[in-house]
């Protein structure tokens, strides 16, 4: 006996399968999105470890650079501390 797609849509199980059918259709798309929106934000955390990383060791070159360029302390002759008298 074959029936038609009128005659399955009728039937009050059906309306239920085809709400079933969709929902689990919408959950493999939000399933994606949350895939999706794990990668970007694992790129965005390696990106923003990155950038950090790169600022503290440029300051930390600037910092070492800049300071024996300001000279010897006063009281230092060639890396020892004078005495004084």
């Amino acid at each position: 006996m074959k029936q038609s797609e009128s005659e399955i849509t009728a039937h009050p199980g059906a309306r239920l399968n085809q709400t079933v059918i969709r929902t689990f259709e919408h959950q493999a798309s939000i399933d994606h999105l949350a895939m999706r929106h794990g990668r970007y934000l694992g790129a965005v955390k390696r990106q923003t470890f990155v950038s950090a990383s790169r600022t503290l060791i440029m300051q930390g070159a600037r910092a070492a650079t800049s300071w024996p360029s300001s000279g010897v302390p006063a009281g230092c002759s060639g890396g020892t501390i004078a005495s004084g008298s």
